[in-house]
């Protein structure tokens, strides 16, 4: 009854029963690649679709001045809307 008595009330409170144990709320303050690299990132996948992802990462690094990992690299274009195939 407790059970049922605590997800009633996480649902009253926050509208939903979802329970977000271990998620940040706010975005991470380490985040290496920001918002304006994000933008540019966009636009070098969109200027040179046929290009492999690590002629895409070494044009990052040359236009943000951004020194990445290649895996970090790979999450940022999944994050941005763009998956392996598509890159």
């Amino acid at each position: 009854m407790r059970t049922v008595q605590s997800i009633w009330d996480r649902f009253v409170e926050t509208g939903g029963v979802a329970f977000y144990s271990g998620q940040r709320q706010a975005p991470p303050a380490n985040r290496v690649i920001d918002t304006r690299a994000d933008l540019e990132l966009i636009d070098i996948l969109l200027d040179s679709p046929e290009a492999t992802l690590h002629e895409h990462h070494a044009k990052f690094e040359v236009e943000t001045g951004l020194s990445v990992h290649i895996s970090t690299f790979c999450q940022a274009v999944r994050r941005v809307g763009f998956s392996r195939t598509k890159v």
